[in-house]
Order: structure tokens, then sequence, then C-alpha cells
């Protein structure tokens, strides 16, 4: 039994990293403060923004104000410079990441459709715009999440860094022990019927008495024992799901690879399972992490992807038919042929049965192909989120749940996959 470990923003956010898209957001105003303060200049003319008209005193940028609201007070003349930028920003759905890769993707279909129907050079040229207002954004992104990443460095270089309970809690469940009743029906059943196999002969050697359950093993002992008689597959599979399992109800987890949706190295805390499991025996193998949507660091040689990946849709399916590749510049799928990523990713998958634990994503259409193939393969028998714990008492399961939905065909493999509320936990 394998395990994936889903790492999305919620992860970072969860190690006291500012990686949220409201961060991001505050980060692009600030540039545009930045620039006025640092040049002295009283117009700002960027890839994003254009400001004039200064109005206020400088001792305004000092204020504790939110830096938008801070540039509406300072310059009387604001205007866009980047349409995909404004349309994020007035968005109000927009809350998260996923939301702007969602909006790209409102965007391209929507360049599709008028040029479908008015074919002129203008129309045409659309796409060249937003993919070149989107590449700005991806760029910016890319600093931004350097400068954060050195911050979180330096905060935490020598002692005991203030997360480190929480990183102990968060390995420990990365590496635990799974739960049988996490797992599906299937293989749930597999199990009980792997198990009367193997004692097929034995149950036959007790029920005609030339045996005794003295005469086994210790531990066979406690297993036959438990069953009080009752020597059929469906009495095993019961004895296999009750409570009080003496370790029986624990399935050991072979390798656990951490999948990171995130561009960081948050990851690298956990390159050694040995400094959170509690069961040595059963340590899981390393396995070299795989940051699906590339990294901020040159060194690793895997350039970020920012875009989107529903090839389920069905405008994607009309778009990819176009003989026109400026359309899929910026779809997942086709990038992630850039690096051997999702081929690593394929064969950790076909290599054994898995299951699949989420920590801090949010599972959303814009990873739908991916999280698709993850959930609905033959191997994967379980799905497990960690949700978010608010401090009104709320949490996010439910979102999650819904989210995971949208990643399914098959709905009967989803209810049987998915671990219910009862047998999940807080990520912190």
């Amino acid at each position: 039994m394998n395990r994936i470990v889903l790492i999305g923003n919620g992860f970072d956010l969860a190690h006291g990293m500012k990686t949220s898209y409201n961060d991001f957001i505050e980060y692009l105003w600030e540039d545009i403060l930045n620039e006025v303060k640092s040049s002295g200049k009283l117009t700002v003319d960027n890839d994003l923004f254009k400001v004039a008209g200064h109005q206020g005193k400088q001792g305004e940028l000092d204020k504790d104000f939110p830096a938008k609201l801070k540039i509406e007070r300072l310059f009387k003349t604001r205007s866009f410079n980047n349409d995909f930028f404004k349309k994020i920003v007035e968005c109000q759905y927009i809350q998260g990441w996923v939301d702007i890769e969602k909006e790209f993707y409102i965007r391209l279909t929507e360049c599709y459709k008028i040029d479908q129907q008015q074919k002129t050079d203008a129309s045409r040229n659309q796409i060249d715009k937003l993919n070149a207002e989107f590449k700005v954004i991806k760029n910016k992104l890319n600093q931004y999440l350097i400068s954060i990443e050195e911050k979180f460095k330096e905060k935490y270089t020598g002692e005991k860094p203030e997360s480190w309970k929480h990183r102990k809690s968060i390995g420990s469940k990365i590496y635990k022990r799974a739960r049988l009743k996490d797992f599906s029906e299937n293989y749930i059943n597999q199990r009980a019927v792997e198990k009367f196999n193997r004692f097929k002969v034995t149950f036959e050697s007790l029920k005609s008495e030339k045996i005794e359950i003295s005469d086994l093993e210790e531990t066979d002992q406690i297993f036959v024992a438990n069953l009080k008689g009752d020597f059929s597959i469906n009495g095993i599979r019961n004895y296999l799901l009750t409570e009080d399992m003496n370790g029986v109800k624990y399935v050991p987890v072979k390798q656990s690879l951490l999948l990171s949706f995130n561009y960081t190295a948050t990851t690298n805390f956990y390159q050694h399972s040995d400094v959170y499991v509690s069961f040595p025996k059963e340590k899981p193998a390393y396995i070299k992490p795989i940051h699906i949507h590339g990294s901020i660091h040159k060194e690793d040689d895997n350039p970020i992807i920012f875009g989107y990946g529903d090839e389920l849709d069905d405008d994607y399916l009309e778009i990819e038919k176009l003989d026109d590749n400026r359309y899929l510049e910026n779809i997942k799928s086709v990038k992630y042929l850039d690096r051997d990523n999702y081929k690593r990713l394929l064969e950790f998958v076909n290599s054994d049965q898995y299951q699949v634990v989420i920590m801090g994503h949010s599972c959303g259409n814009s990873d739908r192909t991916l999280l698709n193939t993850l959930f609905e393969h033959d191997n994967c028998v379980s799905i497990k989120p960690y949700y978010h714990q608010k401090e009104d008492g709320s949490d996010n399961y439910s979102d999650i749940i819904r989210n995971i939905t949208r990643n399914f065909n098959d709905k009967q493999k989803l209810r049987d996959r998915v671990v219910n509320k009862q047998y999940c936990e807080p990520l912190l």
C-alpha cells in the first residue's frame, strides 16, 4: 500500500507562509507604492497599473492602510494597463488561486467564441493579448514567492522555529499508518479474502479439532480467537473493522509520495520520515517529492506552471480542435510534458494500490484532469481530506468534498473511496 499526499496552498499557509491570493494582490499594490517611495515620482506607469495626479502628502504612504486604499487616496488618476489584472481585482468571487486560473479559462473561452463569430484580425489578436497579460501575472507571482520564501527562511534560521509543533503534527499525518475503515469496500473485502485464504487450512483443522488455538503462533492466536468461531470471509471482515484490533486495523504504508502543487520548498521539512513516525519497523520509504506545477528555484530546472487543466470541459474540447496553438499556451496538460514530473507520477500510480491524502488543496476544477486521473484510477482505494478548522468552529470539509465530486465521472467510485468526515480531522 502506497500513499500520495496532495499538497496545496493551504499547506504553505499552515507553515506560516504568506502565500494566499490576497497576500499576492496586496503585494502587487504595494509594488506600485514602493516605486513611488524609491523614485520620488508622482506618476507611475508599469505593466499593471498607471497612477498620476498626486493629491496627498508623502506621509500617507506610511499609514496603516491597505495598499490599494492608499493609492486611491494619494492619486487622482488611476487606470489599469492589464485587463486581466483588472478583472481579477474587480471580480468579487475571486478568493483564491484556483479562481484566478478559472478566470483565465473564462477569458480564454471568450476569446475563442468572439473569434469564431467575428473572424477579424482584431478578434484573432485577443488571445495574444490575454496570454501576454497572464504572463505578466505569472512572472509577478514567481517574484513574489521568491521574496516570501526568503523571508520565511530568515525567520526560521537558527533556533527551533515557532512552527515546529505544526510540522510534527503534519509530519505524523503524512507518514501515519492508514486505518482500514478509511478504505473502499472493494479493498476491505480484498483484505478479508486474503486473510481467509491464508487461514483456510487452519480454520478447517480447528473445526475438525485436529489442532488447538494454542498450537498457533501468538499473533495468529489473537486473530483466530477474536473471530469467535466465525471463520467465514464475512466474519473476518467484521473483525477487521472493529475498533479493538490490536494493530490489525492499520494498513502499513510502504511509500509516501509528496505531490506538491505549490512552487515553494516546504516539502523539504518532511524528507526524513523517521523524524515523524512512531513505528520505525514500518517506516515508509523516501520518495523524492514531485512538484507537479514546477518550482521557483532555478536549480530545480522545473519552470512554474500556472494556467488551467480541465480537459473534460465541453468548451476545451472545441478549443483543442482549433489549428491554433496559442489557445493551448497556458493549458497545464501541455505544460506537464516539458518535464518528467507527470511521467514519474504515473509510474508511482501504476506501481501499487494507494491512498490519496489531501493537505491544503481545494481540489478545484483548474486541476481537474490530473485529479480525475488519480481519483478514478483502479489502484486508488481511499481519498482522505484533512480539512481547515476555522476560528469560529466551522471548517471547509464540505467544500473540499464538493470539489472532489466534480473530479469524478464515476459517482459510485466517489462514494466508495472518499473518507467520511467522521474519520477525518483538521490538518492542524
